[in-house]
């Protein structure tokens, strides 16, 4: 049997017979993990003005920002620390979310998550934006409140089945709440 191949056809021929180098590729929850650890990482500290109407007006100006961000797509973990400043205190409170055991995942205003904010008439400048994550499973973590750089308290989160991360743009915490949604269900979540 004789073959008869032009030069263009033995090129395509033999290209596909050897087969071009083999590419690593990362899995869709190393992906997933990573494009969440580099956005939470990039993310610019949030500040905000509080008013308190019910206090004779006190404002105050409260900074934002996440530290020791870490995803582990092997145990299909999401931790952060988030540390709240403002001239009188800083709260560090520390995250281990479970993906796998994920419930929910919502955008939400802080407007409308302050449990001060009707008791102390509270308005908040500008809008901020949290990502808030319900888990079936305990969220490990700590909370510790400084005041004029002393520890006053530590103690486990108070509501150990809730985490949130604040955004300033609604846009941006909706994207970062998608991609952490994407990760629980790649851990086998199915988060509404």
């Amino acid at each position: 049997m004789i073959w008869r191949c032009s030069i263009s056809c033995l090129v395509l021929c033999s290209s596909l017979l050897v087969g071009s180098p083999v590419q690593r590729t990362q899995s869709p929850l190393d992906e997933a993990m990573t494009s969440i650890a580099n956005d939470l990482a990039s993310r610019a500290a949030v500040s905000w003005t509080s008013t308190a109407h019910a206090m004779m007006g006190a404002k105050w100006t409260t900074t934002n920002t996440l530290e020791q961000i870490n995803t582990d797509p092997s145990s299909c973990l999401l931790a952060w620390t988030s540390v709240d400043a403002n001239p009188q205190e800083k709260l560090s409170e520390t995250y281990n979310v479970p993906l796998q055991a994920v419930l929910s995942i919502q955008v939400r205003p802080y407007s409308l998550s302050s449990p001060f904010e009707a008791q102390w008439d509270l308005k908040f400048s500008p809008e901020t934006y949290l990502v808030g994550m319900v888990s079936g499973k305990i969220i490990c973590g700590r909370r510790q409140l400084f005041k004029k750089s002393k520890l006053k308290s530590d103690t486990e989160l108070p509501n150990n089945h809730e985490a949130s991360i604040r955004f300033l743009e609604e846009r941006t915490a909706t994207r970062i709440a998608e991609e952490i949604r994407r990760a629980a269900n790649l851990c086998g979540s199915a988060p509404s």
